[in-house]
């Protein structure tokens, strides 16, 4: 695996793009909103789901638009020995990497779209694991394809 895509970039949890005004530009920076992701990551499948969001309302699909985006659990990585530990930036337990990166779009007419990324770029059993097919479907956003967040 090439070293460069072991590098961390920023995730940001609320996006830079989302926002107009310099003061909230700024703000998007701030340690609260963001957390570590693998850069190929970050500028690969959260890239593609941030910008199909902003497509939603560029596009008029929607006028307005509930996101809610967060992490989960805390990614595992061997050790030398295959001993699998907890990853953070820091000492054991500061700015732990998230395992998972979820974002969970609404709107009033109750359509819902449910993206979640594995915040990994090493393969390991779990990455092989299928957490769900379709998840328009299950969440009844009658979305006509899956397939179309490009």
């Amino acid at each position: 695996m090439p070293q460069n895509e072991l590098i961390f970039a920023r995730g940001h949890l609320a996006p830079v793009g989302d926002f107009v005004f310099e003061k909230d530009i700024r703000l998007t920076s701030k340690y609260i909103n963001v957390v570590a992701q693998f850069a190929s990551i970050n500028n690969g499948n959260w890239k593609i789901i941030e910008n199909w969001v902003r497509r939603q309302l560029t596009s008029r699909t929607f006028d307005v638009l509930k996101v809610c985006t967060g992490a989960l659990h805390v990614l595992q990585l061997s050790d030398t020995r295959g001993n699998w530990k907890d990853t953070s930036l820091l000492a054991p337990n500061k700015n732990p990497i998230p395992k998972w990166m979820y974002k969970i779009v609404s709107h009033i007419s109750e359509a819902h779209f449910v993206f979640l990324t594995y915040n990994n770029v090493r393969p390991t059993p779990e990455s092989g694991t299928q957490i769900c097919m379709y998840v328009c479907v299950y969440v009844g956003s009658g979305c006509a394809s899956h397939n179309n967040l490009r």
